[in-house]
């Protein structure tokens, strides 16, 4: 796991004169500045930014379950416009039904493997696991929240992708780059 400071954290060690200076433009506002392993500065739980995914296994074994439960995430699934195998939106309160649906998610649709790495990722960001401001390494402007948010414009926009479909690449992209976040495998 990585634990950054962001950027306020940052200017509020510069004011309290722990840190010479601390600089941000408003393009890299979403950005957060790694903190040194060596500084001996402890990030509080308010100004640190993480970036430790947890996969679809753990969301939905009984320490996932108890996290969706105790936080009301399976109400969420609506706004996240997810769909199931053959490209109808899915949605329940249910545990055993959403587990059910996460572990037979397959690529014959490609929106469905979309769909379950998207859920997997907006509860890391629930769940505080995973900042929306974490960037990937292999796309440098590409936030969790960009990625999050390309995602469900995908869904909305085709939420059946078979083999040969035209969006089913882009769809298959942002799928392996949420599954290698999920995977703690692509932060910076």
């Amino acid at each position: 796991m990585k634990t950054y400071l962001t950027f306020a954290c940052l200017a509020a060690l510069s004011a309290s004169g722990l840190m010479a200076s601390a600089t941000a433009d408003a393009r890299s506002a979403d950005r957060a500045a790694p903190l040194p392993a060596a500084s001996g500065l402890a990030a509080t739980a308010q100004h640190a930014q993480s970036c430790d995914g947890k996969t679809i296994g753990f969301w939905t074994n009984p320490n996932g379950e108890e996290l969706i439960k105790g936080g009301h995430f399976l109400s969420l699934l609506p706004s996240l416009h997810v769909v199931d195998e053959n490209g109808a939106p899915f949605a329940t309160t249910d545990f055993d039904t959403y587990k059910d649906w996460m572990l037979g998610a397959n690529a014959v649709n490609m929106a469905y493997m979309l769909s379950v790495q998207l859920v997997a990722m907006q509860f890391n960001v629930l769940a505080g696991n995973v900042d929306e401001r974490c960037m990937l390494d292999t796309h440098p402007e590409m936030t969790v929240n960009r990625l999050m948010g390309q995602s469900i414009t995908a869904l909305t926009r085709d939420p059946y992708t078979p083999p040969g479909d035209p969006n089913r690449p882009r769809q298959e992209m942002l799928k392996d780059l949420l599954d290698a976040a999920n995977n703690n495998l692509i932060w910076q």
